[in-house]
């Protein structure tokens, strides 16, 4: 599409809009340069007629993960708010999730813990919240 013709500003709320209504997780995957941009953006559009909380995603491979996160983001989805993220966190979260499965199905592990076990089962949970949802992909 042409730069400048309202792909961020129009076409994503809209669509978000029509798609967020509460079945299943909406989330838009913007460029990091462009996370607070698309955040601020998509606040403006859902804070006064319709009313959308937007949240953020993050998810780094070097930190613990949220307790949690399934939960909230299956909230989320069932208010039929609006999730952003970027490729990066969603990349990092299914690797994260790759490794920390490997972890878990190997007994002689040291990093075999019911800790990583049940984080495991949280990414689980949260990747399969992202397939049955609908990604919004701008600029990337």
């Amino acid at each position: 599409m042409i730069m400048g013709a309202g792909k961020t500003s129009v076409v994503s709320p809209m669509l978000a809009l029509m798609l967020a209504e509460g079945s299943r997780l909406v989330c838009l995957v913007v460029p990091q340069a462009l996370i607070m941009l698309s955040r601020s953006v998509m606040q403006n559009c859902f804070s006064t007629v319709v009313q959308k909380r937007v949240s953020t995603f993050k998810c780094d491979r070097s930190v613990d993960l949220e307790v949690n996160l399934s939960a909230r983001v299956s909230r989320v989805c069932s208010q039929g708010d609006i999730m952003l993220s970027t490729p990066g966190d969603v990349k990092s979260l299914q690797l994260r999730f790759l490794e920390q499965l490997g972890m878990a199905n190997d007994r002689r592990a040291k990093k075999n813990t019911p800790q990583t076990r049940r984080e495991c089962v949280e990414m689980g949970r949260m990747l399969e919240l992202l397939k049955r949802g609908v990604c919004m992909i701008d600029e990337v």
